[in-house]
């Protein structure tokens, strides 16, 4: 079964590139992933994988082979809000964002191109394969407004385990990371408010300066 498998990835091999290239030339921001999510169900239909819809534009797809574990394989959607230069620090892109002011810069095209032969490789090794897998496609990854619809629509299914492997340019290539505990970075937003008071620059000591005492918050804030 593993020489089937790795057969059949080479033979995916260009399209996962190919799949890359066009999602990083058109990159969608969270909760507009609209093209994205159309090229991702086309492919579903074309193998005959049935999908649900998960808010607006995330999807799971289900492989269903019998009697089994489940098992979810997910990858995010949405683009950053970043501008994207045509060439890199050695030559010009591959391929290069053709949509100004937004690009795929946290690696979530090559996530969704990856899922996406996964997906058609599984699909041909269906009749040896036993159990369901969950394909997922999560939306608004970056702002962390998809994550809860789908654990929503997740909750039905009794999942057994679960992949949601994220590209890492530190590792060499053909090496996966499967290190237990946290393994990337993570994200938490907060608002910090100085409050301070006017006055005259020739009694400084009669002011409260909420300048400076922000430029000492900044310069800090490397030391936590």
């Amino acid at each position: 079964m593993e020489a089937e498998l790795r057969a059949l990835l080479d033979e995916v091999a260009s399209e996962t590139i190919r799949d890359r290239h066009w999602l990083h030339e058109h990159p969608e921001l969270s909760l507009a992933e609209k093209e994205t999510s159309a090229f991702i169900c086309r492919r579903m239909d074309e193998l005959g994988i049935p999908w649900e819809r998960v808010g607006e534009y995330g999807l799971i797809g289900r492989l269903e082979c019998g009697p089994g574990k489940t098992v979810l394989l997910r990858a995010d959607l949405d683009a950053l809000p970043v501008e994207e230069s045509p060439e890199n620090l050695c030559r010009p892109k591959a391929a290069v964002s053709g949509t100004p002011g937004v690009s795929h810069a946290c690696g979530h095209d090559a996530h969704v191109a990856m899922l996406l032969s996964a997906m058609k490789v599984l699909s041909a090794a269906r009749s040896r394969l036993h159990g369901t897998v969950l394909f997922c496609f999560e939306q608004a990854e970056e702002t962390g407004k998809g994550v809860q619809p789908m654990l929503d629509a997740l909750a039905r299914y009794q999942v057994d385990t679960a992949w949601a492997i994220h590209v890492y340019a530190g590792l060499d290539s053909g090496k996966i990371s499967v290190d237990p505990g946290a393994r990337m970075a993570g994200l938490a937003a907060y608002t910090v408010r100085l409050n301070g008071k006017g006055g005259h620059i020739s009694r400084p000591d009669l002011c409260h300066n909420p300048i400076m005492c922000g430029a000492h918050i900044l310069s800090n804030l490397s030391m936590l």
